[in-house]
């Protein structure tokens, strides 16, 4: 767990004009920028392939209180488009 929190939403890869309120975003590994942190305050959860605890992003998220979770790329790849929960202790759970 990036970021403590439960959340559940639709799964959708980061995109900056997309509406993310209420979503779960999945978001591709590079370097976040401001306006895609801003963008993210909007989403109820975010899904994460690299970073840890102490990245830019675990660490702005956890100010925010928006759940984040680290998980692989090959399941993040699985779950775009599902509904998920994202739990307390980390897992991710197709609805």
């Amino acid at each position: 767990m990036i970021s403590p929190g439960i959340a559940s939403g639709k799964v959708v890869l980061f995109r900056d004009e997309e509406d993310l309120n209420g979503r779960i975003v999945l978001l591709e590994p590079k370097k976040s920028s401001l306006k895609e942190l801003l963008a993210l305050s909007k989403g109820k959860g975010v899904i994460i392939t690299e970073g840890g605890f102490l990245s830019h992003i675990g660490i702005y998220l956890r100010e925010l209180g928006i759940p984040c979770v680290r998980i692989s790329p090959e399941e993040a790849s699985r779950l775009l488009g599902k509904d998920v929960r994202v739990s307390e202790d980390g897992r991710v759970e197709v609805l």
